[in-house]
C-alpha cells in the first residue's frame, strides 16, 4: 500500500515536470528582474541572502523553488527608492 501511494505521487510529479511552463505576464523571474533593474542576477541572489532590503519584495510560489516578483510591487519599490534616495530613474 505504501509503495502504491509513493508510485502514484511520483507519477503525478513526473507529469508536472513534463508540462509546459505557465506564462505569467504580471510576474518577473530573476533574469527579467535583473534586466529591469540593470544589475546581474548574481547580484540579486547575493542581496536576497545578505541584504533583502536592497531588492523588491519577492513572492514565493508554494511547493516550488521558484521566486517571482510582481511587476506592480517592483514599480512601487522603485518609486520608494527614488523618493528615499533622490535617485533619477533612467527612461527606457
Amino acid at each position: 500500500m505504501r509503495y502504491e501511494r509513493f508510485q502514484k505521487y511520483c507519477c503525478e510529479a513526473d507529469n508536472l515536470v513534463l508540462r509546459k511552463p505557465i506564462a505569467m505576464p504580471n510576474y518577473l523571474d530573476i533574469d527579467e528582474l535583473a534586466e529591469s533593474l540593470e544589475i546581474s542576477s548574481a547580484t540579486i541572489r547575493r542581496n536576497l541572502r545578505l541584504a533583502a532590503r536592497n531588492v523588491p519584495p519577492k513572492m514565493h510560489i508554494p511547493c516550488t523553488k521558484m521566486l517571482r516578483w510582481r511587476r506592480a510591487d517592483v514599480e512601487v519599490w522603485l518609486e520608494e527608492q527614488v523618493a528615499m534616495f533622490g535617485l533619477q530613474r533612467s527612461k527606457n
